[in-house]
């Protein structure tokens, strides 16, 4: 009872109970809170974010890219919930911040210090936050304690005054960190050298050019020493001319004159732009993979096609992945038993090869497999087609394809009324043959070259002669209109040689036949009735 008693209390003032933390746990967690760093080492980074332009961009980029994705709240069955409490919360955070605002905080403290810190303005631990707010990272740290694992948090605004915060006052984003269990790890730290050096760089290139003109660090050596008086204007003089960018003149410098000597290598001995570039790809290789070669300007399409993937894959998905477990695990909770938080797939998809799949799939798998298994829809409304092969379906009619019929006579249609169907296949390639000819006009070689299974033999040997002649656009349309006519024509007559020993009924048919193939050249745009 009395242990009870002591636990309810403990647990009023913000503790947890210590028989639930591992053995282990508690003597680290004593440890480590001597060894918790000053928060102001994540001011400093984040001055290299204000001051470095490599960095700033990486940040800006993956903040922006986050702040983009769709971000959804489903129950069990799925079903998304646009009006759920935390959606709406999300849209204005407090009164200060917008959603783009807030998250671009959350996202953009998170890449640069490793940490991203919410303060939940809630009243106890089982409650929904009327507010949430983004803590910078610099003015809070975490307090481990041997008795808690996790006491709280320690914020210091900047005025003298701390701050205690309870946990569940604060949500704590983190990167993974060898050395803590309570605080994240900055990419930025393992790039401290290259930082500081690609700083020092810019801002000599900058003085050399701004200050001295690209004139390199040198010394003036003179051969005796000049007066006070006269020393003060050499110096002024050749200070001017540097600035002014005017050829430096000396006047009564002493017997010997004066000497030039080279007081630091040139830019192309130090490789000095190539080591920029250097430091360059290395912060954004750490910092954003697949970003350099995304927007680098000398990326070729197949790379920047492959930096894009890259990035959303092992830049974007991480740090969205790890925003929506920790809401899920530490704030939907309170909203009820159900609920998660998801983004939606950053991963560029490859509309190619997704379509090549789909078709690989269908040859082997009816329509509804289709339909459920790569399009996640419902099954088709009718039970026989969807039961099919989607080889068996004929994609106009949406039925079964029929047998094909045999025609009941070589020279004549099955139906003696209906004019023949022109052949659509032998007309689209002969219209791809004809745009190709046309694009490479003057190139025989090429306006030739063509293959088809539905051009006739003979017939592509006579587009061939008349191609080889053409000489302009409207001469190859010419040959192609020409050839197109002589050929369906052929195709409605074959081989058909009227016998007249009838008369009239023999000649009535080939009125019919002459009709029939005016028919069809009037269908393939080869001739103009007038």
């Amino acid at each position: 009872m009395l242990r009870n008693y002591i636990n309810n209390w403990i647990g009023k003032q913000g503790y947890i109970k210590a028989d639930k933390l591992p053995r282990w746990l508690l003597p680290e967690s004593e440890a480590e809170k001597w060894m918790m760093p000053d928060p102001t080492i994540y001011g400093n980074q984040a001055d290299l974010y204000r001051k470095l332009s490599y960095i700033g961009t990486v940040v800006d980029i993956v903040a922006d890219a986050c702040v983009d994705a769709d971000f959804d709240i489903t129950n069990e069955v799925e079903e998304e919930d646009d009006n759920h409490p935390f959606i709406k919360l999300l849209d204005k955070p407090n009164p200060f911040d917008s959603r783009s605002e807030f998250l671009r905080g959350h996202f953009g403290w998170r890449k640069v210090t490793g940490n991203s810190y919410w303060y939940l303005n809630r009243p106890n631990a089982n409650a929904a936050p009327d507010e949430i707010w983004v803590l910078p990272p610099s003015k809070i740290i975490p307090v481990p304690d041997g008795r808690m694992g996790l006491k709280g948090y320690l914020y210091t605004p900047g005025n003298g005054a701390e701050i205690p915060l309870e946990t569940w006052e604060v949500l704590h984003f983190k990167s993974f960190n060898p050395f803590s269990r309570y605080l994240g790890l900055s990419a930025i730290e393992s790039l401290a050298a290259t930082s500081y050096g690609a700083i020092a760089a810019q801002e000599w290139n900058t003085r050399l050019f701004a200050q001295n003109n690209a004139r390199l660090p040198g010394i003036l050596a003179f051969a005796e020493y000049s007066q006070p008086t006269d020393w003060e204007r050499i110096k002024k003089n050749a200070v001017d001319s540097a600035e002014k960018r005017n050829l430096m003149m000396l006047n009564g410098v002493g017997k010997g004159g004066v000497q030039w000597m080279q007081a630091a290598a040139s830019q192309r001995e130090m490789e000095f732009l190539a080591g920029l570039q250097m430091n360059k790809q290395d912060i954004y290789d750490r910092l954003a993979p697949g970003l350099y070669n995304m927007i680098t300007s000398n990326s070729s399409l197949a790379n920047g096609q492959t930096g894009s993937i890259t990035f959303s894959r092992y830049t974007l998905m991480p740090i969205l992945r790890e925003l929506t477990d920790k809401i899920n695990a530490d704030l939907l909770p309170v909203y009820g038993e159900g609920w998660k938080s998801e983004y939606e797939d950053v991963v560029p998809e490859d509309k190619e090869q997704e379509m090549r799949e789909i078709e690989l799939f269908a040859k082997f798998h009816t329509v509804d497999e289709v339909r459920v298994e790569k399009y996640v829809n419902e099954p088709d409304p009718d039970p026989e087609r969807g039961k099919l092969l989607v080889a068996q379906v004929n994609a106009s009619t949406g039925k079964p394809a029929p047998e094909p019929v045999q025609p009941q006579n070589e020279m004549m249609p099955a139906d003696p009324e209906a004019p023949a169907e022109p052949d659509t296949e032998m007309k689209a390639d002969l219209s791809r043959w004809k745009r190709k000819a046309t694009k490479n006009l003057g190139n025989v070689a090429k306006m030739t070259a063509f293959e088809s299974e539905h051009i006739p033999a003979d017939v592509s040997i006579l587009i061939r002669e008349k191609l080889s002649a053409c000489k302009s656009t409207d001469e190859i349309a010419l040959a192609f209109d020409s050839v197109s006519r002589d050929e369906f024509v052929k195709r409605t007559f074959g081989k058909f040689t009227p016998d007249l020993s009838n008369g009239a009924e023999e000649i009535k048919a080939l009125a019919l036949q002459l009709e029939r193939a005016v028919d069809v050249a009037i269908q393939m745009n080869t001739v103009t009735i007038t």
